[in-house]
């Protein structure tokens, strides 16, 4: 057994849910169980487990690739453990704690529902959720006293998430008749108090001690947290500035392709008019879905077989369903298990999405691209159980972004979309360093994406809050993608007209940081 997969089965013993995902059923016995990560005693459980196995795998004079992933991550985890600040700001408005117990009764999370019994299990969790209310509560009471809190633009949403939680109709919730009467008592009896406690604390005592400051860079050490998580999420040496100048000459580079398509069309307006001349809306929330099959089929058919190795049957091709919660944020995801994957589409705003972009989004989301990745190496049985879970994202999504280049289905229209969608992720480089580091401001952030983006304020304000709560996540997308044409110009250069030996390469190194992704590549390839 791999050391990182050590690691695994004794985490699991210390946080049941991460089984979600593995599904041993030697650990199938503690489903039910619940854990408070938040508190001091649960944190010196889990940095005594992380010491441990760095101070292992430190020793090994002989690494396996996999102990370099695993020993990369590990020193990520003891640098993290020790930002206390961030333990102070527990919740925000994406980690929308007790919400998401809600939204996982819908399975748009790693557990997985198969009977009745699993359903009581995931409900018996419940019960830790006032005790770990009262650790949240603690915790954002030590960020005021030295002022590290969320910024009061995230308290308002939250809030008004909190608000609408409590106005849910649970008659509603999609679960089977037989076990909806024991769901709705559990919600009703842990989760809507704590929403309450948490709405009140927001509104009586908290809000008034907030910021307006957006960024990382306005609590203890912020700064210092930035760099390291932006280092993690791109490669090693890189500073705000840089990823804030890359991000600036992407969107230059890509708003010159967009003009030279709009010349090629003899469009004379300006940009902005020219993405609204040729927006197509969908007419019913059933077209996005049907028509998102028919695209995922079209790509399986005409691109998946002309430039991939790995044998996926038809029938084995990513589900696709509408979001359920009417009120969501999200645009689009994917979420793969074990056993299935599924694409959904939030067919709520079906009149703001527009046909032509569903093609570079499909292969973003399904295949070639997370669908393919994810169920190729989270069903692997080669694969360690660590590598198997291991989401890094600069991997992950450098891949989805990787994958909207296969423009053989396009037609001018859906490049403009394709375009678009580049921009967008450019645009993150710039505004993600932008509010987190150079200290921007709401309005310069909403201002610089509203000049090179076709999009709603209401999708821009949701993207500024994806940067202030989850920071540097989404310059991985970009710089993952950037790091992997470079990869395929090298390889092809080699091996000409080969791009299938190209992806088995991408595939058998597997997930992980971008800098072991191009040293281990160098040392199969070059």
């Amino acid at each position: 057994m791999e050391l990182c997969d050590e690691y695994i089965h004794e985490m699991i013993q210390l946080v049941p849910e991460m089984n979600d995902f593995h599904q041993l059923p030697q650990y199938k016995h503690l489903r039910p169980k619940y854990t408070n990560t938040l508190t001091k005693e649960f944190q010196k459980k889990e940095r005594e487990i992380i010491r441990k196995y760095h101070k292992i795998v430190k020793a090994k004079k002989e690494k396996s690739f996999y102990d370099k992933i695993f020993y990369e991550d590990l020193k990520i985890m003891i640098k993290e453990s020790k930002h206390i600040s961030l333990d102070r700001i527990p919740i925000d408005a994406l980690n929308n704690f007790p919400l998401f117990y809600i939204s996982g009764l819908q399975g748009e999370t790693d557990y997985e529902f198969t009977d009745k019994q699993s359903y009581k299990d995931y409900i018996n969790r419940f019960k830790g959720i006032p005790d770990m209310t009262k650790t949240i509560i603690e915790n954002m009471r030590q960020g005021m006293k030295y002022k590290d809190t969320i910024p009061r633009m995230i308290v308002l949403d939250l809030r008004d998430q909190y608000k609408n939680a409590l106005e849910l109709d649970l008659e509603k919730l999609s679960v089977p008749k037989d076990v909806k009467k024991d769901v709705i008592k559990s919600i009703e009896e842990y989760i809507l108090p704590s929403v309450k406690q948490l709405q009140e604390f927001l509104e009586n005592e908290y809000i008034c001690k907030c910021s307006d400051k957006l960024g990382l860079y306005s609590i203890t050490g912020g700064l210092t947290i930035y760099r390291n998580m932006l280092e993690e999420q791109t490669m090693e040496g890189f500073t705000p500035k840089q990823i804030h100048d890359l991000g600036l000459r992407e969107v230059k580079r890509l708003t010159g392709k967009l003009n030279a398509l709009k010349r090629k069309m003899k469009y004379k307006g300006s940009l902005q008019s020219f993405y609204k001349h040729y927006k197509l809306p969908f007419t019913s929330k059933e077209q996005v879905i049907t028509k998102s099959k028919q695209i995922q089929k079209q790509i399986y058919d005409n691109i998946y077989k002309k430039y991939f190795h790995i044998d996926l049957k038809e029938k084995d091709l990513a589900e696709v369903k509408p979001i359920k919660d009417n009120k969501s944020r999200m645009y689009a995801f994917y979420i793969g298990t074990k056993k299935k994957g599924t694409f959904y589409m939030n067919t709520n705003i079906y009149k703001d999405l527009n046909q032509h972009e569903l093609l570079p989004l499909t292969l973003h989301e399904t295949i070639p691209g997370h669908h393919l990745q994810l169920t190729t190496h989270n069903r692997s049985k080669d694969l360690p159980l660590y590598i198997q879970a291991s989401h890094n994202t600069a991997y992950c999504e450098g891949w989805g972004l990787y994958c909207e280049n296969f423009t053989d289905l396009n037609s001018d229209k859906e490049m403009i979309c394709k375009y678009q969608m580049e921009i967008q992720r450019a645009v993150r480089l710039v505004v993600d360093t932008g509010i987190n580091a150079f200290k921007w401001s709401y309005e310069k952030s909403f201002n610089y994406m509203k000049q090179h983006l076709d999009y709603t304020d209401l999708v821009i304000k949701n993207e500024i809050i994806r940067y202030i709560c989850i920071p540097t996540q989404a310059l991985a997308y970009k710089v993952g993608e950037l790091t992997m044409l470079f990869l395929k110009d090298r390889y092809l250069a080699k091996f000409p007209d080969d791009i299938k030996g190209f992806h088995k390469l991408i595939f058998d190194i597997g997930p992980c940081s971008l800098d072991l992704l191009v040293k281990e590549f160098i040392k199969k390839n070059l």
